[in-house]
């Protein structure tokens, strides 16, 4: 599942959650021990389980290929491929692509954008199509539709886009 920092995404997983699908979400983990089990015991209790962003990339394999959902936040500055987001060349992981060719998973673009006080809308795209040629240009290609996507998500309603990292470095 490819979001980002946009609308409620903890929400969208719990919401994954009740529907009944096998969640995973890939996370950084945060640096105050207190506020991280705070956070960790809430997602535990919805049932959504974590990757760390740092030595996650074996679950991540093992739990797509299990069937399970895997919520990637690709909207980060990271990774060795610079591509175009919102008009600026951009450090951008490529680990949606990667995951995705390695498993056979889908990229599924979704969000959960806010409408109401109490009340969301899940949008859910058509899966990323698999383009042609090597590895590296369909690893490529994918960022850059990845990047697309989310930019068009985040244009629809940036209101709803926290970034508290710095995205352009």
């Amino acid at each position: 599942m490819l979001t980002g920092h946009i609308g409620n995404w903890e929400l969208l997983g719990a919401w994954l959650c009740q529907k009944g699908y096998p969640m995973y979400a890939v996370v950084q983990r945060n640096e105050d021990p207190e506020t991280e089990a705070l956070i960790e015991e809430s997602r535990r209790r919805i049932g959504l389980k974590t990757l760390s962003k740092s030595f996650g990339l074996r679950g991540v394999v093992k739990a797509l290929r299990q069937g399970a959902v895997v919520g990637l936040l690709a909207d980060q500055h990271g990774g060795e491929l610079t591509v175009d987001f919102m008009g600026h060349p951009a450090r951008t992981f490529t680990g949606p692509a990667v995951f995705s060719l390695l498993t056979g998973a889908p990229i599924v673009p979704v969000v959960s954008f806010r409408r109401a006080p109490f009340r969301h809308e899940v949008v859910a795209l058509p899966p990323l199509a698999l383009p042609r040629g090597d590895r590296d240009a369909q690893i490529e290609a994918l960022t850059v539709e990845a990047n697309e996507l989310l930019e068009g998500l985040v244009r629809r309603h940036p209101e709803q886009w926290l970034w508290l990292h710095r995205r352009w470095r």
